[in-house]
């Protein structure tokens, strides 16, 4: 490996370690990505890769690693397919990893049987990709061009969320002062200090009518961008609403049994079947009055929500 690979760049690889992931535990936020990854590409495996200096960790995947990938959650870098993508910055689409150049001698080939691959990007505000969004399939197959404008968008959304729970983070000091790059595994992990679930709740809120309010004004020359710009921000809301509800959950703090916990916890159950209906509506294996049931049991439960957090705002103010 060149000393001059991208890979082994000691910003990058701050900058992944600085967002607390490496070797955490599975999280809804990013499972949730990978399932709808899957669905948008109708592919059989999905991935939120990030890419160390010798490993690639799985974050989350959707469907069945080969060999010990699964357990482990993670290959060496020799088996990566993701580096590419790291190291060109670039998104990387392959319809048969067997017959292409770059991927045709990768052990995920040869050995682990990955026959097709399109991998995105997941990029920090300052240029540094630390991974992938990704999609395998053990066969050939093409992708096709709605699968990859989707999947883009997807990662943009998995950088987006990567972003704010970093920015959310304590940061720890070295002795010396100055920034504490180097995590411990275990017990002495850093943990997340997201906001409270009311906080969150709150955020994605604001965010949703924001987008509304802007959507609404038809005569906006720059509606399309502002509207594609908003949907990253409620998406990455919502990101952030599931990763806060999954904590207190896990962590067993007063809100998690709140009636705002258990509206959360209905609203984002509701909003995650609906996402799953229209990916296969889309692909015509769902029918349209099922789809019109989920969104009106959202709007219900979204209604359910803003009330929880009304009654939440009153009891703390």
């Amino acid at each position: 490996m060149s000393v001059n690979d991208p890979i082994l760049d000691p910003e990058r690889l701050a900058a992944l370690r600085e967002t607390g992931l490496l070797d955490t535990s599975p999280e809804e936020t990013f499972d949730q990505l990978s399932r709808l990854a899957s669905i948008l590409a109708d592919a059989p495996v999905a991935v939120v890769s990030l890419v160390d200096q010798d490993r690639q960790f799985f974050k989350s995947f959707n469907g069945t690693l080969p060999g010990a990938a699964a357990d482990v959650r993670e290959t060496p870098l020799s088996h990566s397919i993701c580096r590419h993508v790291v190291e060109t910055g670039r998104e990387l689409v392959v319809e048969d990893t067997r017959n292409d150049p770059l991927t045709q001698n990768n052990p995920a080939v040869t050995e682990n049987s990955v026959a097709a691959y399109a991998g995105f990007p997941l990029v920090t505000p300052t240029g540094h990709v630390l991974g992938t969004l990704c999609v395998l399939d053990s066969h050939p197959r093409a992708w096709s061009e709605t699968a990859r404008r989707g999947l883009a968008e997807l990662a943009a959304v998995a950088s987006r969320t990567i972003e704010y729970r970093t920015l959310a983070l304590p940061k720890l000091q070295a002795p010396n002062g100055g920034p504490l790059v180097e995590r411990r595994k275990g017990s002495d992990r850093r943990k997340s200090a997201l906001p409270n679930l009311a906080q969150s709740v709150e955020a994605y809120l604001a965010c949703l009518d924001d987008y509304r309010s802007t959507t609404e004004r038809a005569d906006d020359p720059d509606l399309f961008a502002k509207e594609a710009q908003l949907r990253q921000r409620v998406l990455s809301a919502e990101g952030d609403l599931a990763s806060a509800a999954e904590r207190h959950l896990r962590e067993g703090t007063p809100e998690a049994s709140s009636g705002l916990a258990t509206a959360c916890q209905e609203f984002l159950s509701a909003k995650l079947q609906q996402a799953e209906l229209m990916a296969r509506f889309q692909k015509g294996e769902a029918p349209l009055d099922q789809v019109e049931r989920v969104g009106a049991l959202t709007i219900q439960l979204e209604q359910a929500l803003r009330a929880a957090a009304r009654d939440q705002r009153l009891r703390s103010a």
